[in-house]
């Protein structure tokens, strides 16, 4: 006679999968390995992101140092060119009279100052009134190399904007019209 009842052994509960059926769920351990790798990754590209940017901020910030520096240097030269008198103060103020043509009727005459006031390079001009010209100016010198005609000056300007290296321009000029 033939066994009807089955072996209680054999039979697989009804609320897992048949024996030698594909698991379908993840274990603890892969999942944790699974998180590990994904927050390395993460802390990877947060570190480039973040190394990025202060790269990016650096080099805009001596851009527009050295922008602002060859400016005002450009500026104090071509006033410094078109003058028609000029007072070196040592060390470091300017004093410019520009006076194009006495001869005709209505040319006006105006002043112009450059000088160093804490790390601010000031330009004092009757036409335009007052304007900073540079920040983080560390060296503003101008002193007169030859007083005779051609009168020439020697200008020094070095800005340092903070956490970059220190921008000195220097040259000679001569003055065009005295």
């Amino acid at each position: 006679m033939k066994n009807h009842f089955r072996n209680p052994t054999r039979l697989a509960p009804s609320h897992t999968a048949p024996i030698g059926a594909a698991r379908r769920a993840f274990t603890l351990v892969e999942l944790m390995v699974t998180l590990m790798i994904i927050s390395l990754v993460a802390a990877a590209s947060t570190s480039m992101m973040v190394s990025s940017a202060n790269v990016q901020r650096y080099v805009l910030n001596n851009t527009n140092a050295v922008s602002q520096t060859e400016l005002a240097f450009r500026r104090i030269v071509e006033n410094i060119r078109s003058s028609s008198q000029a007072t070196c103060v040592p060390p470091s103020e300017l004093d410019l009279v520009t006076q194009p043509n006495t001869t005709v009727a209505g040319n006006p005459v105006y002043n112009v100052k450059y000088m160093l006031a804490g790390s601010q390079l000031l330009e004092v001009d009757d036409r335009y009134g007052f304007n900073v010209l540079a920040t983080n100016v560390t060296t503003f010198t101008i002193t007169t190399v030859q007083a005779t005609k051609p009168t020439m000056f020697q200008i020094t300007l070095t800005a340092t904007p903070a956490g970059s290296p220190p921008i000195t321009r220097q040259t000679y000029v001569t003055a065009r019209n005295f």
